[in-house]
Order: structure tokens, then C-alpha cells, then sequence
């Protein structure tokens, strides 16, 4: 089924701009161990389940309707259907200290975001360009460093305050850019928090980022890479909430607000994974939904659902109900 559909995207993206947009969902069967075999455990390490993987595939756009909640889905390049060993002995405590251990990429979980990026370039070699997205979780230095076809670049949202050459860290680096474009946003209310409006303001600058000197980064890697940093911070703050504040990281070019303001939309469409995943797995009967912080959870229980963002939420996002004329950076920013 998963060849199939890969089959139909790689047609359908012939000759066009594509965002591949990867993200894990986490199935949970907690309740039915019983009638359950071949599961490992999901994130908390106790109940059984899965994680699926996919690869989603839509339409980069020229406008800034053209992508984000409003669709475009083209189709899906893969899918990947991983498990996870139960904790060892000592518990998860034990397990975060195995992970610190160097290993190679392809012995970790993060190898995922590896094997969305090369199943993005081989169904979508036919595209004229490809640019595979993803959330703070991909940011792994061997995501960058990992060989790639000339027409397939990468968007990542910053996790890590990273080394650069000469010897600035990244997110001061970035704070101390001078802003080239501004905006004024709708940031939606939630539990706790009135909806309000926020001005951001952009600046991006070309960098290299350091090779790390821990974990299994060995010295095959090359030891920078050069990208573009886009900063999008929200001016003047109000006390009593989180400011707004992306760094993304790119292998595209930039040269002008105008890229600025694209490569941020394109981004924005990451949200478009997260709402097709929930959704699809909303018509299945007797399912419960959550997506809390932009991560997607599927548990086979009846009633209600979890987390912030429910059933509700996935119609009228379906409806296209929320906002396109507004750079809706808080919902998408998970």
C-alpha cells in the first residue's frame, strides 16, 4: 500500500516544488496487552504500541495561501514503523544514560529522520526541487552532513545552541542579526492563555555550524557545514507569556526578506503533517486523538480525547477555519 501511494506521489510531483514533511505519531494500545503480541513500548515506557513515521508530501507553493493548514497534500513518499525495547534493568534512567553511549546513526531512533530524508529523494527524484521539513527533533548534525541530490534541501527548526566557526554560538549569533522583515501575528488562545496579537521580527545570516565532539560524530563527518539561519522573535514580549522565537536552519539560499518570508510559510506547513495524521486516525472507530505540543497520539480507547487539540479542532481545521491571512507561527510552531 505504502509502494502504491509512493507510486502515485512520485507521478503527481514530476517537474514540481515539493515540501516533504516528516514527523513520528505514537500508537498507543494500552488496556489490551492481553490481546496485543509483538509491540514494544512507546514514550512512557510502559504501555505497548508503536511509532509510525511518515513522509508527507505537498505542494511548496508561491503564495502565502498556497501551503500551511490550507492543504496542498500531494501524497506520501514512505512511511517507517518502528518499536522500542522495553526500559533494561534501572528504568528509564538507565536507558537515557545507554543513549548518551556513541553509537552510529543507524543504531539510534534519530535515523529516522535519515530515512525520511533519502525516502523524500528517492520517490520525489523526479520533482525539480525538493525541500524536506522537519521539527527541532531533526536536528542532528549527521541530518546535515548526510549526502543529498542536487535538488534536495533541508528546513529544520534549531534545537541546539551549536558552535559556529569563529567561535559564536548560534542563538546569540541570531539575537544580535539585524531584522530585515516584521510581522504581525495572531497567536490562538489555549488552557491558560488568552488569545493575543505579537509582532515578530526576521533576520537570517549565513553560518557554518561546527562538527560536535561527542557522541558517535567521528571524523568522516565533515568538520563544518555551512547553512542559512532564519530568526523569527517576537518584539516586546508581555510578561506573564512565552515569547515567540524559531530559528530555523536551512540548506536553501537566502538573500532578501522576500526568501525570508517564504522559507518561513514553507516551514508553517510542517503544521499540515500533524493535522492529516489526526485526522485520518479520527475516523477510525472507537480511537481516541490527542495532539499536545504538536505531537500526535493515536490510543485505541473509546470517549474522549487528550491533550489540547481534539476532535473539534480536527473539523475545523479540515474547514479551513483557521486564519490563513494571519502567519499563525504558535499553532505551527510545535
Amino acid at each position: 500500500m505504502i509502494a502504491t501511494a509512493a507510486d502515485h506521489t512520485a507521478r503527481a510531483a514530476l517537474g514540481r516544488h515539493m515540501l516533504a514533511i516528516q514527523d513520528t505519531t505514537e500508537i498507543n494500545f494500552s488496556g489490551h496487552e492481553g490481546s496485543k503480541r509483538g509491540f514494544g513500548v512507546v514514550g512512557n515506557g510502559k504501555d505497548i504500541g508503536f511509532f509510525l513515521h511518515p513522509v508527507l508530501v505537498t505542494e511548496a507553493g508561491s503564495g502565502p495561501s498556497d501551503v500551511g493548514h490550507c492543504g496542498g497534500i500531494v501524497g506520501l513518499a514512505d512511511a517507517f514503523v518502528r518499536t522500542r525495547a522495553k526500559a533494561p534493568p534501572g528504568g528509564r534512567k538507565s536507558r537515557e544514560a545507554q543513549r548518551k553511549k556513541g553509537r552510529p546513526i543507524a543504531m539510534r531512533e534519530s535515523g529516522r529522520w535519515l530515512d525520511g530524508l533519502r525516502a523524500a529523494e528517492r520517490t520525489l527524484a523526479g520533482a525539480a526541487m525538493v525541500t524536506v521539513v522537519a521539527d527541532c527533533e531533526s536536528d542532528i548534525y549527521d541530518l546535515f552532513a548526510a549526502p543529498r541530490a542536487g535538488h534536495v534541501h533541508l528546513l529544520v527548526r534549531a534545537e541546539h545552541n551549536r558552535c559556529l566557526e569563529g567561535g559564536t554560538r548560534l542563538f546569540a549569533e541570531m539575537a544580535a542579526s539585524p531584522p530585515v522583515a516584521g510581522w504581525l501575528i495572531a497567536v490562538p488562545a489555549k488552557p491558560g492563555r488568552a488569545e493575543r496579537s505579537a509582532r515578530v521580527a526576521a533576520s537570517f545570516k549565513r553560518i557554518e555550524i561546527k562538527r560536535p565532539h561527542y557522541g558517535h560524530i567521528n571524523k568522516s563527518r565533515p568538520e563544518t557545514i555551512a547553512l542559512t539561519a532564519i530568526s523569527v522573535a517576537e518584539v516586546d514580549p508581555p510578561e506573564d507569556a512565552p515569547p515567540i522565537a524559531w530559528v530555523l536552519l536551512t540548506t536553501h539560499a537566502v538573500a532578501n526578506a522576500q526568501d525570508v518570508a517564504r522559507i518561513v510559510r514553507w516551514y508553517r506547513a510542517r503544521w499540515t503533517i500533524d493535522i492529516d495524521q489526526t485526522w485520518r486516525l479520527s475516523r477510525i472507530k472507537g480511537w481516541r486523538i490527542g495532539v499536545s505540543a504538536g505531537k500526535q497520539a493515536a490510543a485505541e480507547r473509546p470517549r474522549r480525547c487528550t491533550g489540547d487539540f481534539d476532535l473539534g479542532d480536527c473539523g475545523r481545521v479540515r474547514g479551513h477555519q483557521l486564519g490563513e491571512d494571519s502567519l499563525n507561527f504558535d499553532r505551527a510552531a510545535a
